[in-house]
């Protein structure tokens, strides 16, 4: 399993989690920041570069950062709507 089917399987186990992640990757209010989950972290780079990465503490001060893996927007989204389709969630526009 690639690391973006691991990220979607970790992370959009329901309808709502999709729509929270689909609106944090389109909203351009957000212009950077972290979507978190127990151990893959998208982080926005800017409105239209991501990156999906595993974060795994090794210790109270200290964290690894392993499988980094750099994805377009509209890469994404397309990725994103493919799963929920499998799902069986009502998707959401695409961008």
């Amino acid at each position: 399993m690639n690391i973006i089917e691991s990220f979607f399987d970790e992370l959009i186990f329901d309808q709502e989690c999709y729509d929270e992640i689909y609106d944090f990757i389109i909203s351009e209010s957000i212009r950077c920041g972290e979507y978190e989950g127990n151990c893959f972290i998208l982080k926005k780079l800017d409105l239209n570069n991501f990156i999906i990465f595993n974060e795994y503490r090794i210790s109270e001060n200290q964290i690894e950062i392993s499988d980094p893996y750099s994805i377009k927007k509209s890469t994404l989204l397309k990725k994103i709507n493919l799963y929920a389709k499998k799902q069986r969630f009502k998707l959401r526009n695409s961008y």
